[in-house]
Formats: structure tokens, C-alpha cells, sequence
């Protein structure tokens, strides 16, 4: 495995790596900004990378390993300028296993929606959609399903162009269509952050395809215009399922075109033969985006405004009121667990 990284000068060496500040500590990793040595055949050479490092929490074991490595095996040929690109990864002697990506220098997409000192209008937002979409495309068409699609997974260059990130769960497969991903010993507790972005069939059925990562795109671009709002506000993750099922969907942001949002619920279609292809998608919203007017488009998107409309498009709603006021036991919660994972 490791003969097979260094061959495609994939594998670095933890002196290769200068850790410097840390950016942001989460539950699963802690990511740092770094200064990366490059080697051309094996040799030190004098340039230098500004990366950022995602040091996994936890100990690697064995299996954590071969998924980084086949993850990394389905990235290294993924170019295009919204898709973010995998330098490497470094197994240090301490067991840590440490991921290096370039650097972006405004970090991910939800953090700058959710920053109330960043001025945005409804065109930057779409701007940002539009970047989505052909990252999106790009990835389908290189049969690689992403199956964790959401803003703070995007990540933001300084010239504020989109790259789709996050592969730590993709798949590369040439019949999407057929394909079936079982992952039984992931936890409830590891998964339940992505099920607000996850179509009900990969819930219910765990079957992920390039047409679930469109629900998960919908999801993605209802976050983008409500400046990254939660999704299903106060509904629990063990009755979303429930809510969409029952036709509940995401109502539309106050800044949203109508015709923007009309392709939204096409995404959320309960069907996936009926849900566009992200081909289809960058051509949609290209055509929304010249039919919307300059003047609606220059409008700055308020944060506050967009939290306030968002909260009361949910008042008097009988079915959200339903299923956010579910209760389930921890019985049902395991139930669940096993028809989720």
C-alpha cells in the first residue's frame, strides 16, 4: 500500500510537513496551516507550499489507512478549478495520520455564509452555485459520488471560487445506477451530522448514486441562500426521513428566485429517475441566472434577514410541527441507526 503511494509520490514524509497555527478543531480531526517541502525524485528542491493538514482525532488502525489510500487513489486525477485537489498523505511515527490539501485561504463555504462582516449579494450567491454545480458535474462525470455534499464542505479560494471537498466518504463506480455502499460499522453518532443533506433513499435503503448527491446539492444550495441556515430548523435528524417522506421539503429562502427554488424541489424529487443530472443542473441555473434582473441580483443578502424569513416559513405548519415534536426512545434510535448506516 505505502510502496503503491510512494510510487505516485503521494506519501510524505512527516519532516516533509512544518505544522504551524491550528485553523479549526472539530470532533473527527483538527486541520492546521503548513508549509509543505517539495521533493522532485526523492531530492529536496527549494519550493515551498502553503497547505493545510487535517490531522485525524483518533489513532489510525489498518482499515482507516486502505480508505484514506483508496480515497486518495480516486483523487489524484481529479483537475478542474472547482473541485479541490489532495496533495498527500503523511503516516507519522506517532500513529496520526495526517492529510495535506492546499491551503484556502477563506476556509470553508458555511463559516463565510454564517460571518456577518462578509458583505454578500444575491449574485455572489449564485456565483457560488454556479461553482457548485460544475464541481458537482465534473465529479459525476468521473462516476465519483461524493455522498457528504454540504457547505462546509466546499471550500473557498482567496478569489472566492468554489472547490467541492471533503472525499473522505466518496466512491468511484462505472454503473452508478447499480451501486450499493454497506459501511455497518459506522456509528449513529458519526453519521447523524450529514442526514439533513442525505436523500431518503440512502437513508432508507443506503443506495447512493449521482442522483442522491443531487438531493444533497439542493440541500447545499438552500444553505448557500439562506447564508447557511440548519436545515428542517428544529426538526430532530431521527424524524427528517419522516418529514420528507411524508412531502415535507425545505421552504424557500427569502432571497431565493422562484425559478431557482423550482429547481430545488425538482432535486428533492422522492424519485431519483426524476431528479436532473448535474449537467443538466449547471445549464438550468446558467438560464436562471441571466433571467434574473441586475437590480434583484445586486441585492445585499442580510444574514439577520435571511434567519428571520427562514424561521417563519415553518409557523403553522402542521406537518413540521408533527415531526419536530417526535420523540423516539433509544430502541427506535438504534432502529433506526441499523437502517441508516
Amino acid at each position: 500500500m505505502l510502496d503503491l503511494l510512494r510510487d505516485e509520490r503521494l506519501l510524505y514524509d512527516e519532516n516533509d510537513i512544518q505544522l504551524n497555527e491550528t485553523v479549526s478543531a472539530g470532533h473527527h480531526c483538527t486541520v492546521s496551516r503548513g508549509v509543505l517541502t517539495v521533493r522532485i525524485d526523492g531530492q529536496y528542491c527549494d519550493r515551498r507550499m502553503d497547505v493545510a493538514v487535517k490531522k485525524l482525532n483518533k489513532m489510525y488502525n489498518k482499515k482507516d489507512a486502505q480508505m484514506f489510500v483508496n480515497h486518495l487513489l480516486i483523487a489524484r486525477d481529479l483537475r478542474h478549478d472547482n473541485v479541490l485537489e489532495i496533495i498527500g498523505l503523511c503516516f507519522r511515527a506517532d500513529n496520526a495520520l495526517l492529510i495535506v490539501i492546499p491551503f484556502m485561504e477563506n476556509r470553508d463555504l458555511s463559516s463565510y455564509l454564517r460571518n456577518e462582516t462578509h458583505e454578500l449579494s444575491v449574485r455572489q450567491l449564485i456565483n457560488f452555485i454556479t461553482d457548485s454545480a460544475k464541481g458537482m458535474e465534473y465529479l459525476s462525470l468521473r462516476h465519483v459520488v461524493h455522498r457528504n455534499l454540504s457547505a462546509k464542505h466546499c471550500m473557498l479560494d482567496e478569489n472566492l471560487c468554489i472547490k467541492i471537498a471533503h472525499f473522505g466518504t466518496s466512491v468511484s463506480h462505472p454503473r452508478l445506477h447499480d451501486y450499493r455502499h454497506s459501511f455497518t460499522t459506522v456509528s449513529y453518532k458519526y453519521r447523524s451530522a450529514a442526514i439533513k443533506w442525505t436523500a431518503p433513499e440512502s437513508l432508507e435503503y443506503d443506495r447512493y448514486d449521482s442522483r442522491s448527491d443531487v438531493w444533497s446539492f439542493g440541500v447545499l444550495v438552500w444553505e448557500i441562500m439562506t447564508r447557511s441556515a440548519i436545515p428542517y430548523g428544529d426538526i430532530e435528524n431521527h424524524s427528517v426521513l419522516s418529514y420528507v417522506k411524508r412531502g415535507g421539503r425545505l421552504p424557500r429562502p427569502y432571497y431565493c428566485p422562484d425559478q431557482l427554488y423550482t429547481l430545488l424541489l425538482t432535486c428533492w424529487s422522492p424519485s431519483p429517475q426524476h431528479r436532473p443530472t448535474f449537467t443538466e443542473l449547471v445549464d438550468d441555473i446558467n438560464l436562471i441566472d441571466v433571467g434574473v434582473d441586475d437590480e434583484f441580483k445586486s441585492r445585499l443578502v442580510s444574514l439577520e434577514m435571511a434567519y428571520k424569513y427562514h424561521n417563519k416559513q415553518y409557523a403553522n405548519n402542521e406537518l413540521y410541527d408533527d415531526c419536530k415534536g417526535l420523540n423516539t426512545n433509544y430502541e427506535e434510535q438504534q432502529y433506526i441507526c441499523m437502517n441508516t448506516i
